[in-house]
């Protein structure tokens, strides 16, 4: 059976000349990075994924912003890619200023384990941008047992930002 998840790259991030959260294309945490004007871009920590996870829908809710997108993956966590769609195209979007904005591309290509957002050539500063990975997680639980006071249903699945401490996906239902 399968339920549908949600990671999140960055939430409630704010656009400005000095960003905070970000790394560089080699992984390392910049203090402050500017993703505002032409060709200023960072990157989202590294998200480990699941090896059961597929059919994903890359998400960005912008309020008052406007941000280019883009999803990268990684074999070893070190050597980075555009993720390119099966059309060709590479899996990357605008978000605009409007309020409220959501930004969606579903993903229908296998991506591998190691995932980040590119992020930048940002407008202006100010607006705030969540940037998301909704993904289904095949789940192979016994309906009805209980092991360490869970319900075996109730699958929580662990996923690696970066240097951090493990974070876990928020089941959607």
């Amino acid at each position: 059976m399968a339920s549908n998840y949600r990671s999140m790259f960055l939430s409630g991030f704010t656009i400005s000349y000095t960003a905070e959260g970000l790394v560089d294309a080699q992984g390392n945490p910049i203090a402050q990075a500017n993703i505002i004007g032409s060709g200023n871009y960072a990157y989202s920590p590294t998200m480990t994924l699941n090896g059961d996870t597929s059919n994903y829908i890359l998400t960005a809710i912008c309020e008052g912003c406007t941000v280019e997108i883009a999803l990268e993956m990684s074999p070893d966590g070190v050597n980075w890619c555009a993720c390119v769609l099966s059309s060709g195209s590479p899996c990357e979007f605008e978000c605009t200023a409007a309020v409220g904005d959501c930004t969606t591309a579903v993903v229908d290509v296998n991506l591998l384990p190691f995932v980040r957002i590119k992020i930048g050539n940002a407008g202006s500063v100010g607006g705030t941008c969540s940037i998301g990975l909704y993904h289904e997680l095949e789940e192979s639980a016994t309906t009805g047992s209980v092991t360490s006071g869970k319900a075996d249903d109730t699958i929580e699945q662990e996923v690696t930002y970066g240097e951090t401490t493990p974070q876990q996906n928020q089941k959607v239902t």
